[in-house]
């Protein structure tokens, strides 16, 4: 009985300290910037820029509105965040190419939790293998996806503007 003491002590500490908590931290903020659209929770706003102001499309401004996430929605962000290993990125992400992507653009995600500031900024105009890129892009499109069934951000217009 002694021999399976330490065993189930081993299980049963292996299994509880290693998982990530299930809530976001309560200062948890994130803002995402890329060429049109940027989601900032730290001020609680979404801005697109690039939208015509005339019919011609010839003036273009920016329009801000009201934006955050529910609690769940940052829970999930969170858990995604922990499950891509998004905090042990470098704050540059520069992988080995195997080819140029044209169009190409920066993504920029910076995050606050618990009083830390963490910031990954990558140049997407590569193709690459590389999987903490492939999972870094697997986190954006999950936060896009959630922003975007926003019916405030589905109402707003398209931008003009594109990457030439």
């Amino acid at each position: 009985m002694k021999a399976l003491y330490p065993t189930a002590l081993f299980i049963l500490l292996s299994t509880t300290t290693c998982t990530q908590p299930a809530h976001a931290p309560a200062d948890f903020t994130l803002r995402i910037e890329d060429y049109t659209d940027t989601i900032n929770t730290f001020q609680g706003t979404f801005t697109r820029r690039g939208i015509a102001s005339n019919k011609a499309g010839e003036v273009f401004r920016d329009t801000t509105v009201h934006f955050d996430f529910t609690s769940q929605q940052k829970d999930s962000i969170y858990r995604m965040m922990g499950n891509t290993h998004f905090f042990t990125l470098p704050a540059v992400l520069t992988p080995q190419c195997n080819g140029i992507i044209h169009p190409s653009s920066t993504d920029n995600l910076a995050t606050r939790c618990n009083g830390v500031e963490h910031k990954v900024r990558f140049e997407n105009g590569c193709e690459t293998a590389d999987n903490r890129v492939k999972e870094f892009q697997r986190l954006l499109s999950f936060i896009y996806k959630m922003v975007y069934r926003n019916p405030q951000i589905r109402a707003l217009p398209n931008s003009e503007l594109f990457i030439l």
